[in-house]
C-alpha cells in the first residue's frame, strides 16, 4: 500500500500598508487608460475635412444669405422676427461675437463677396464643430446598440467621407447643430437603457441631464416648439396711415423715376421701412411712420416712383389714371398691401408692407384724391382723424412674458406663402438616390462651384441595406412563427434594434416630408441620412455574422466578404476625392470636366461662361 503525499502551496501574504510605503517601487494606486484609436482618428479626420479652408469661398454661400443676416441683426441689437426657433441663429451670432463682428454688412445676394470686416471663419466655426462631433456621437450610438467597434468605425467612415454632410457642415447653416443635438439625445436614451438597473447613480443622472439638454437644444433649432427668444430691444413700433398722405409740400409734377418722401398728412411723419418683420406677414418688411424715439435705427424714408402704365420714361404721375409702384430706395422692395387686417391696436386697417414680389397686383397704387391746401369743408374730417391718432408718441412697454407668449404664437401660427417650386427644389422621392443636387455657390470668375452632392456609392448602398433589412425581417418573422430560429436571441435583439432605432429614425425624418406642403430641398434629407449610414454599417456587420454562421467553409466566405468590403471602401474614398472640389469650391473646372462629373441629367452643374446648366 503506497503512501500518498500531499503538498500545500500557500499564497504570499498581502503586504501591509507599512511595508508598501517602505517599498517605493510598489504603488497602491493603479490607473488603466483605454484609448480608442479608431474613434480619435475618425474625429481628427472629421475636424480636418470640415475646418480645412473654412474661410473659403469668401462670399455668401446659399442660405448664409439669411442666417448671416440674422446674425448681423443680433450684433446690431436690432429686433427681428423669424418663424423658426432662434437658437441656431443665436449660435451663429455667438461665432460672430467671437470674431468681433460689428454687424455692419448687408447680406444681399448669394455669391456676394464678404467685406474684410466679416469674420468668416468664426461665423462658420460652430456649424463646422457640430458637423465634426456628429462622428463620435454616431460611433457611440452604434456601440450602445450592441454592435462592434468595427461597425461603429464603419459608421464614422461613411459620415466623414460623404460630400453632402461635409458641405452642410462648412457654412452658416443650421442642420449640423440640429443633427448633433438630436443624436446626442438618442445616445443618452440608449445609454439609460443600460443603466436602468443602476438608478440614481452618477452616470444615470448625467445621462438624464444630457438627454434633457439635448432635446431642448434640438427643438429650439429645428421645430415649432416653445422656445426662449432673446428680445434685445423693446420691440417694434407699429403705426398705420390714413388716406391723408402727401408726397411733397410744393405743387410740382412728379415723374417716373423721381425719389420722394411720403409724409403722413396729419402728423407730418415720413413713411419709413426697415429690416424688421411686418407684424402679420413676417416674410415681408415692416412699414411704419418714422418717429425718432432716440433709438439707433436711422430713417429710411426715400421711395422711388415707378409708373407702371407709362408710355415714356418722362411720364408724369397723374391722379386716378396712373398706376404707380413705390420702391423703397434702401431695401429695393415694393410697397404692398398684404391683404391681412391689423388687430385692435391697428384699428383693423389693412397691413402695409414692403415685399420683393414686384409683379404682385397689390404693389400697384393710384391716387384717388390730391390737394395742396386744406379745404374748409373737410376740417371736421381732419379733426376726427387727428383725435383718433394711431401713431404711438412714446415707446410701448411690454413685459417679458407678454413678449414671450406673443412670440410663441407667431412662430406657431405664421405661415410663409412661398412658391412650392424653386429652381433647385426637389421632392422626397428624389432624395434617396440623389435625383437632384442643390447649387450652393458659383464663382463669378470661373466654373468653380459648390453643390450639395452626396457620395452616391454610400447613398445607393444605404438604399440596398434598407431593402435588405426589410427582406430579412420578413424572412425571420415568418421562420420564427414556425418555431425556426435562424439566429440566437442576442443577435435577434440587436437586429430588432436596427429596425426600431435606425430604420425607425430614418422613417421619422424622411416620410414626414411626403406630408409637407412646402418648398423642399435636398438638405432636408440630412437628418435621415445619418440614420441611413448607421443602418448601413450595422447591416454590414449582420451579414458578416450570417456568413460566419454558414455551414461549410465559412472562413473562406468571410475572407471574400472582407475583401469586397475593402474594395467598396476604396471606391467610396475615390468618389469622395473625385467630387471634393464641388464640396470646397477650390477648383475652376473646365466644361469637359463638369460634364464628366455629371452622372445624371438632373444634377444641376453650372457653366460660368454661358451662365447655363451643364447639358
Amino acid at each position: 500500500m503506497g503512501v500518498e503525499s500531499k503538498s500545500t502551496v500557500t499564497p504570499p501574504a498581502e503586504p501591509d500598508n507599512a511595508s508598501a510605503c517602505a517599498n517605493p517601487t510598489k504603488s497602491p494606486f493603479i490607473t488603466h487608460i483605454h484609448v480608442n484609436v479608431a474613434l480619435i482618428l475618425l474625429s481628427a479626420v472629421a475636424m480636418a475635412t470640415r475646418f480645412w479652408q473654412l474661410s473659403q469661398p469668401a462670399s455668401i454661400v446659399f442660405d448664409e444669405l439669411h442666417f448671416g443676416k440674422f446674425a448681423a441683426l443680433y450684433m446690431n441689437r436690432t429686433f427681428f422676427f423669424d418663424y423658426h426657433p432662434p437658437l441656431g441663429k443665436q449660435l451663429l451670432a455667438l461665432g460672430a461675437w467671437l470674431g468681433n463682428f460689428d454687424g455692419n454688412f448687408k447680406f444681399e445676394r448669394i455669391g456676394q463677396s464678404y467685406a474684410s470686416t466679416v469674420p468668416i471663419w468664426h461665423m462658420r466655426l460652430i456649424p463646422a464643430l457640430c458637423g465634426s462631433l456628429i462622428v463620435p456621437v454616431a460611433y457611440q450610438t452604434v456601440v450602445e446598440l450592441g454592435f462592434s467597434h468595427y461597425a461603429a468605425t464603419l459608421t464614422g467612415f461613411l459620415i466623414v467621407f460623404d460630400g453632402a454632410l461635409l458641405v452642410q457642415s462648412r457654412f452658416m447653416l443650421l442642420e449640423p447643430m440640429h443633427v448633433l443635438f438630436a443624436m446626442s439625445g438618442l445616445l443618452a436614451v440608449l445609454r439609460l437603457q443600460r443603466l436602468q438597473y443602476r438608478p440614481f447613480s452618477v452616470q444615470w443622472w448625467f445621462c438624464h441631464s444630457v438627454l434633457g439638454v439635448s432635446v431642448i437644444l434640438a427643438l429650439c433649432i429645428g421645430n415649432y416648439i416653445i422656445v426662449c427668444q432673446i428680445c434685445i430691444t423693446g420691440g417694434p413700433y407699429f403705426c398705420t396711415f390714413s388716406d391723408s398722405m402727401v408726397v411733397d409740400q410744393t405743387p410740382q409734377p412728379l415723374k417716373h423715376g423721381d425719389v420722394v418722401e411720403l409724409v403722413h398728412g396729419m402728423t407730418n411723419h415720413a413713411l419709413n421701412s426697415h429690416n424688421v418683420a411686418a407684424p402679420l406677414t413676417p416674410s415681408s418688411q415692416e412699414v411704419t411712420c418714422y418717429i425718432d424715439h432716440n433709438v439707433s435705427s436711422p430713417a429710411h424714408t426715400l421711395w422711388r416712383i415707378d409708373i407702371l402704365n407709362r408710355k415714356t420714361d418722362d411720364d408724369v404721375w397723374i391722379s386716378v389714371q396712373s398706376h404707380v409702384r413705390l420702391q423703397h430706395v434702401d431695401s429695393s422692395l415694393a410697397l404692398k398691401i398684404s391683404g391681412k387686417q391689423l388687430p385692435d391696436w391697428g384699428f383693423h386697417q389693412f397691413e402695409v408692407v414692403t415685399d420683393n414680389e414686384f409683379s404682385h397686383e397689390m404693389t400697384a397704387w393710384n391716387v384717388e384724391e390730391h390737394r395742396y391746401t386744406k379745404v374748409e369743408g373737410k376740417q371736421q374730417r381732419e379733426h376726427d382723424l387727428t383725435s383718433a391718432e394711431m401713431i404711438p408718441t412714446h415707446p410701448i412697454k411690454l413685459g417679458f412674458w407678454r413678449k414671450f407668449a406673443e412670440l410663441q404664437e407667431k412662430m406657431l401660427m405664421t405661415r410663409i406663402d412661398r412658391p412650392l417650386e424653386h429652381m433647385y427644389s426637389s421632392r422626397p422621392l428624389e432624395w434617396p438616390l440623389l435625383g437632384r443636387t442643390t447649387a450652393y455657390w458659383v464663382s463669378s470668375e470661373s466654373n468653380a462651384q459648390i453643390h450639395l452632392l452626396g457620395n452616391f456609392v454610400i447613398w445607393y448602398s444605404g438604399v440596398a441595406a434598407g431593402l435588405a433589412y426589410c427582406g430579412l425581417l420578413v424572412f425571420y418573422l415568418i421562420r420564427r412563427q414556425r418555431q425556426c430560429y435562424d439566429i440566437d436571441e442576442g443577435t435577434w435583439n440587436k437586429f430588432r434594434g436596427i429596425g426600431e432605432v435606425l430604420l425607425g429614425g430614418y422613417a421619422l425624418n424622411y416620410v414626414t416630408y411626403f406630408l409637407t406642403d412646402a418648398t423642399l430641398f435636398l438638405y432636408h434629407y440630412i437628418p435621415a441620412l445619418v440614420f441611413k449610414f448607421m443602418l448601413l454599417a450595422t447591416m454590414v456587420e449582420h451579414v458578416y455574422m450570417l456568413i460566419g454562421s454558414c455551414k461549410g467553409n465559412c472562413r473562406l466566405l468571410q475572407l471574400i466578404f472582407r475583401c469586397l468590403i475593402l474594395m467598396w471602401l476604396a471606391y467610396i474614398l475615390i468618389i469622395y476625392i473625385r467630387y471634393a472640389s464641388l464640396c470646397y469650391g477650390d477648383k475652376a473646372h473646365t466644361d469637359e470636366e463638369l460634364r464628366r462629373l455629371k452622372l445624371k441629367d438632373t444634377w444641376d452643374f453650372i457653366l460660368h461662361e454661358r451662365n447655363c446648366l451643364v447639358p
